[in-house]
């Protein structure tokens, strides 16, 4: 897609100081620069870049004749010029991560189901455009969904946040400082394009689809996973890998509710949905002291895969949530107002 080769940029950068090559405003000028001086960008047709994102009109227009793979390539060379990378790695890098911020810590779905939830996102956004949706419902879909995926090592938000702006705004006189400012240290505070707002709502229709929700044992709710040991010292046999130790561990310790959940799923389609709890004054928990001895590596396997999957699951909610927002259960009423997840997310963005 990108003809023209950023290794002009790469030998530029290699002779500049290591604290200006990691400085962001400096990425932002280098991508800034590139897109407004090549022609040679497969997607455009030879219309220079500036003059395609003008206006919402011709942004619009753009999105449309788009193909999946122009599209990827689009979203690939983005972030690989804000990160510094020559053309030749530019890509889907982003292995399985935890994300922390000041509202929630997660994990974003596995490495190996990204490729298709990109292309359930561009799909979706076909449709939104042959449904006449506004921009800055499309520009939501791409931009918190990239974020929610997660495809790049590094840069995810930066990518996003360019996308959004670029659609929304355009290319009109000072865009190019308008862009370092939200691609600097500071600009998710100006333009945040994370789902933190609607993710706990898509966690529990995750969990409702899962059947793993309102489970009780003698009148009280079944509610999360119990052990008496250290997460370092939990009672994983020695036969499983150490890798899937670390796994189990880690989603244990950062992302319980989606862990209970796996391991609930696990024990309700094995037969054990109540065999190993533990009783509290007003709660059960699955006991993890009785049960992880019990487990040998295909039975953690298929807990981990039911994680995976469930995380993968949210992001497709997340996608069908913008693109349908009246359905019911994309809708929640506070204080009497009713008010849809996609407005959520919009409160983010604008």
């Amino acid at each position: 897609m990108w003809h023209r080769k950023v290794p002009e940029f790469g030998n530029y950068l290699k002779d500049m100081p290591e604290q200006q090559r990691e400085n962001r405003d400096y990425r932002s000028d280098v991508l800034t620069k590139f897109l407004t001086g090549t022609r040679n960008i497969d997607a455009l047709h030879g219309k220079s870049f500036k003059d395609t994102f003008q206006d919402q009109e011709h942004s619009k227009a753009f999105l449309n004749q788009l193909e999946e793979k122009q599209f990827v390539d689009l979203l690939n060379g983005i972030n690989g010029i804000l990160r510094d990378k020559r053309s030749k790695d530019w890509g889907m890098d982003g292995k399985s991560v935890m994300l922390t911020g000041f509202a929630e810590t997660d994990y974003p779905p596995h490495e190996n189901d990204k490729t298709a939830l990109l292309t359930s996102m561009y799909e979706a956004m076909g449709r939104m455009i042959k449904a006449d949706r506004e921009i800055e419902d499309l520009a939501t879909l791409l931009s918190v969904s990239l974020t929610s995926i997660h495809p790049y090592a590094d840069g995810n938000g930066r990518t996003s946040r360019f996308i959004y702006d670029l659609l929304v705004s355009g290319t009109n006189d000072g865009w190019e400082d308008r862009i370092k400012e939200l691609l600097s240290e500071d600009g998710s505070f100006d333009l945040d394009t994370s789902p933190t707002r609607v993710n706990p709502y898509l966690r529990d229709l995750v969990l409702q689809e899962e059947g793993v929700t309102n489970q009780s044992v003698n009148g009280k709710p079944l509610s999360n996973l119990w052990s008496d040991l250290p997460i370092s010292k939990l009672p994983l046999q020695d036969t499983i890998s150490p890798e899937s130790k670390h796994n189990f561990q880690d989603i244990y310790r950062h992302d319980d509710q989606f862990a209970f959940a796996a391991v609930s799923r696990f024990l309700i389609d094995n037969g054990h949905q109540f065999e190993y709890t533990k009783e509290f004054d007003n709660l059960v928990n699955i006991d993890l002291d009785q049960l992880l001895p019990t487990l040998n590596q295909n039975d953690i396997d298929q807990i981990l895969g039911n994680y995976w999957k469930m995380k993968a699951r949210r992001v497709e909610l997340l996608i069908d949530c913008i693109e349908n927002p009246t359905t019911t259960a994309y809708n929640t009423d506070r204080k009497g107002n009713t008010s849809s997840f996609l407005s959520r997310l919009k409160q983010h963005t604008q």
